[in-house]
């Protein structure tokens, strides 16, 4: 089936309501045309981050047309200013060229380019009507040939061209989501015949085929595992959806195993070595995700194919794995004590993973820090992607070393104790009720190696980092190009747009909640004037400058929230962020966290006491 209408599932897929992340219900469209006011250059305020996702409402079917235009030139190209605009592109390679801005800096699933890379040349499709519009393969100037360009035409579907006037419209926003949807289910459905088509017991290492090449290193037999991986994604930034994203990541594995792309040893080339290890990425990512084990491990003596290699004087794949197989670790540990039971006792080894989980999570920091500074390599395709994994795996260490430390730090705190992230179940809006008082297993305090106060500040210092991290991850430069560059051939970015492929974004929310409980607490500490209790956090102050080692210490952790979110605000065209940053933002609204442009907060002169530590 080629066509879907917008009231339609496009085949096989489930998508997300618009009230939990997990939800396999219709994702309903968004109502209204009129814009929501979101520009990433205006300063990060938490009434301005309500503001946006106040404005968008779960409704009816939004308007779009039946009447569609293709300009050849996006930049001259008349635009009407009361419809969207979709992107699409002529050819192969330049939804390949486009995969190298969007796409591979944040995970290299494809080998280097073969090509100079030029700046992002897409086409402009806009409604001309107020009707319907029909997705059929000829609205589009060019029809993917495969599953792998199908899957990552689904991902540039979602990115706002930078001549629409309202980007962040109810209709620009449904009209987006519906084409990423068709793309999406086009590509599950090609993938799953491609998979049909592969002989039994067939090898990686014999990948003849008469299938046109997406990539001229990759073999076609490889795209169905790809396109597996990158829906695995769609399904995470886009729809909000674990389940789905842990189900297409599974999907991956079983097809990169049939055709036995794990154990190919030394001889397997770059394309077949990416291939596998993005796919055992994206798998524990989902299980880190969803807090489940995964279905392999790296430890597993079958797998023998190497690691990729960038050759750009550093690799990081070694480290990101290490760094998510960590987190799982994590997660298997807090699993198995029952921290949130108050009647469990923990037994005797407890103490022992603990401190063994922890110094395994510091090595892997220490090997974090190490990664080459910014402008110390050349700038191409790999090393874009080489810098930005390093940092995500760095990201991901600290996420977890966090996670490892927040109940013995936050134990107070319910709001940490299930999900990784999303606080909607937590709070209602204008609502800010007491918290239970949690005291976790009997044995907890004797048991756990860390106290409060090490924990807390264990929580600080990796939020800190994080906080960083995101800072210094490389954004797509659609501009960008390998050739000699006329004066004024590529048209400046001004409109919304991506500032990464935010599949690690969760990590940003929990740094970012971290700070604010944190900030809270000294906060309450200067006003009652009991600053003894937050000594642990400000590095051994005087009594004559500890006020101004608290304020210090709370412009710090107001700045590294500032940061984060102004990363999560520039992707809320994935809508599975702005899922997550709903109920999030509602926090900032309840505390007396004060960023850019707040205009009001609550008065928590009165909190003393051990209201001071919640």
């Amino acid at each position: 089936m080629h066509i879907a209408h917008l009231h339609q599932n496009p085949p096989h897929f489930k998508y997300l309501k618009w009230g939990g992340k997990n939800s396999d219900s219709p994702h309903q469209p968004y109502r209204g045309s009129q814009p929501i006011a979101l520009q990433p250059s205006t300063p990060v305020g938490f009434t301005d981050l309500n503001d946006v996702l106040d404005g968008v409402e779960p409704s009816a079917l939004a308007k779009s047309s039946r009447s569609i235009e293709t300009y050849k030139n996006i930049q001259t190209g008349p635009i009407n200013e009361d419809f969207p605009v979709l992107r699409s592109y002529k050819s192969e390679e330049d939804i390949l060229n486009s995969y190298y801005i969007y796409i591979h800096p944040y995970i290299s699933l494809l080998p280097a380019p073969t090509k100079p890379q030029h700046d992002d040349q897409p086409e402009m499709i806009q409604p001309r009507t107020q009707d319907a519009i029909v997705f059929e393969r000829s609205i589009f100037p060019h029809w993917p040939s495969s599953s792998l360009s199908l899957a990552i035409s689904a991902i540039l579907a979602l990115i706002p061209l930078p001549q629409d006037p309202a980007p962040l419209s109810d209709a620009s926003i449904s009209l987006r989501r519906s084409c990423a949807q068709f793309y999406a289910g086009a590509a599950l459905k090609e993938a799953e015949e491609e998979v049909d088509e592969l002989s039994p017991g067939a090898s990686a290492l014999c990948m003849d085929s008469t299938q046109e090449k997406f990539h001229p290193d990759v073999p076609p037999p490889l795209h169905p595992v790809l396109a597996f991986t990158i829906l695995s994604i769609f399904e995470d930034c886009q729809q909000g959806n674990l389940s789905q994203m842990r189900n297409r990541a599974n999907r991956a594995i079983t097809t990169a195993m049939d055709i036995s792309l794990h154990n190919l040893g030394t001889v397997a080339s770059e394309a077949q070595r990416r291939a596998w290890w993005s796919v055992v990425c994206v798998h524990f990512l989902s299980s880190i995700l969803q807090l489940t084990r995964p279905i392999i491990t790296m430890s597993d003596p079958i797998i023998t194919t190497p690691f990729p290699i960038f050759n750009v004087g550093f690799e990081p794949w070694s480290l990101l794995l290490k760094a998510e197989n960590a987190a799982i670790s994590v997660h298997s540990l807090v699993q198995d004590c029952h921290l949130e039971d108050e009647n469990v006792v923990l037994s005797g080894d407890t103490k022992e993973r603990i401190q063994q989980l922890d110094s395994d999570l510091v090595s892997i920091i220490a090997l974090s820090d190490r990664s080459p500074r910014q402008g110390e390599c050349s700038k191409t395709a790999e090393t874009f992607s080489s810098q930005n994994m390093w940092m995500i795996a760095r990201v991901i260490a600290h996420s977890a070393r966090i996670k490892l430390h927040r109940f013995r730090a936050f134990l107070d705190i319910p709001i940490f104790l299930d999900k990784y992230c999303g606080l909607s179940a937590i709070y209602q809006k204008n609502t800010y009720p007491p918290l239970p008082q949690l005291r976790g297993p009997k044995n907890f305090d004797s048991v756990f190696p860390f106290t409060v106060p090490e924990s807390s500040l264990i929580c600080l210092k990796s939020s800190l980092v994080v906080a960083r991290a995101f800072k210094n991850i490389y954004s797509p430069n659609p501009c960008y190009t390998d050739e000699p560059r006329q004066p004024g051939t590529c048209q400046a970015i001004t409109q919304v747009h991506p500032r990464s492929l935010p599949f690690f974004a969760c990590a940003a929310m929990q740094s970012s909640y971290v700070l604010l409980m944190l900030h809270h607490r000294v906060q309450a500490a200067l006003k009652s004037e009991r600053l003894s209790t937050c000594h642990f956090l400000l590095n051994r102050p005087e009594n004559e400058t500890e006020h101004q080692d608290a304020e210090r210490l709370t412009d710090e952790m107001r700045f590294g929230v500032e940061s984060m979110l102004f990363s999560l605000k520039s992707d809320l065209v994935f809508e599975g962020v702005a899922l997550e940053l709903r109920p999030f933002s509602m926090e900032f609204e309840l505390s007396n966290f004060k960023v850019g442009e707040l205009h009001r907060a609550p008065d928590t002169s009165t909190i003393t006491g051990k209201e001071a530590q919640t």
